[in-house]
């Protein structure tokens, strides 16, 4: 927390835009509550098989990605860029065009705080392979490159 602190102290600015960033997911995650007109219940919703996901709103803001936070990037998360085997995690600067975080890949600098290594156990980042797998010879860059771009719309 006194770290936590001592950065916004330094950088009122960023502090000042993440708050209202926080405070906007915040807000749409209340949107279509009960008596709104684009509101259903649970009961609404049935299925022969799978299961029902809640909308992801922010996406672009909920980097890294998976449970286990083991994809860097919404591109590699869909496969438009391929998944990294190790990359370091920590104080690193996030990027707007691959939704998610430069993770530097090799020796980490000093100010990044750890390597992220997805061979280890509980860290693997394969899976979720939709909507095609990164070697897929179905898989279509174009079409990727336009779900990304739907995806910093959510």
């Amino acid at each position: 927390e006194a770290a936590k602190t001592a950065r916004e102290e330094r950088r009122p600015a960023e502090a000042y835009f993440w708050r209202g960033q926080l405070d906007r997911l915040n807000d749409l995650s209340r949107e279509h509550r009960l008596g709104h007109g684009f509101y259903f219940g649970t009961d609404d919703l049935t299925a022969e098989t799978g299961y029902f996901n809640n909308p992801i709103p922010g996406a672009w803001l909920r980097a890294p990605f998976l449970h286990n936070a083991s994809v860097p990037t919404m591109a590699q998360l869909i496969n438009l860029d391929p998944r990294p085997d190790q990359f370091c995690r920590g104080n690193a600067p996030y990027d707007p065009k691959v939704m998610g975080y430069v993770a530097p890949i090799g020796d980490c600098p000093p100010d990044i705080a750890f390597r992220f290594d997805v061979t280890a156990q509980g860290n693997s980042n394969r899976g979720h392979e939709y909507p095609w797998a990164y070697d897929d010879p179905a898989r279509d860059p174009e079409r990727l490159r336009l779900l990304l771009a739907y995806l910093k719309t959510l």
